[in-house]
């Protein structure tokens, strides 16, 4: 047996940790907590960049990249799993054991996976603050929720249902949005913009956790020629209880239907 003390790195064990993309090594509760939030903001930005650019409809660069997310996130459990001395197979259970892999010390020395990780940080009472920053950055991204159903006529004028969830922390006073009516060749043939929430004072706002209906009625630029006609929305302006304007990319939208 060696004389080498448990806490000292063994100089034969592999490195802690080679890259940050290989499942091999070890990582701290530190680095995984910080790695874990990191990779949850991504989340956030990527699908706010999708529906402002692209639409509710992933392409396929946005799957592409929530897959390299995805992934990042399975080596990082990998990694911080191997710093408790167990083996990558257990990380098919990683829902259940992501609290465990957060406050759980590694092993003191060296182990089959490599010497342990450095330590920036020392004691869980420092690591939960990293997590509860991981988890209030789940539960901090508010949404106004909107799924637009498929688009119907009447006459020369397109109805265009929208069902609405408030998912705010605060009451929605008002919410204005944009309907483009869409033939199918992807021409535009009617637009509307409308308060779809309160306005004036005639219309109620929409409380926190509350769900609402409006039907967008647009008026077509010339005669319908198409019954296969596509609504997108979106939105330019929300306003919360007090006059708070939230960033109109707050506002998630389902994938318009066709008729």
């Amino acid at each position: 047996m060696s004389n080498q003390p448990i806490n000292e790195p063994n100089q034969f064990a592999p490195a802690s940790e080679r890259s940050i993309f290989l499942p091999h090594g070890r990582i701290g509760r530190v680095a995984y907590a910080v790695r874990w939030a990191a990779t949850l903001a991504a989340y956030a930005a990527l699908g706010s960049v999708q529906h402002a650019t692209i639409g509710s409809e992933p392409n396929a660069l946005v799957k592409s990249l929530s897959f390299v997310l995805f992934a990042f996130l399975v080596i990082t459990s990998i990694k911080r799993l191997h710093d408790l001395g167990y083996g990558a197979v257990a990380v098919i259970f990683l829902g259940p054991i992501v609290p465990l892999l957060l406050f759980a010390p590694g092993e003191p020395g060296p182990n089959t996976y490599g010497n342990p990780p450095p330590k920036p940080f020392s004691g869980s009472v420092r690591v939960f603050p990293l997590a509860a920053l991981l988890f209030a950055s789940v539960t901090a991204h508010a949404q106004l929720a909107v799924t637009v159903l498929p688009v119907k006529l009447t006459g020369q004028k397109a109805i265009v249902p929208l069902a609405m969830r408030n998912g705010f922390a605060e009451r929605i006073e008002s919410a204005r949005a944009v309907c483009f009516i869409l033939d199918d060749q992807g021409k535009m043939v009617g637009q509307a913009t409308q308060w779809v929430i309160g306005g004036d004072r005639d219309k109620a706002g929409l409380a926190t956790g509350a769900t609402n209906a409006f039907n967008f009625v647009v008026a077509a630029v010339k005669p319908f020629t198409s019954t296969n006609l596509t609504a997108k929305v979106t939105f330019s302006r929300v306003v919360l209880e007090g006059g708070r304007l939230a960033d109109p990319k707050e506002v998630t939208i389902a994938s318009p239907g066709k008729r």
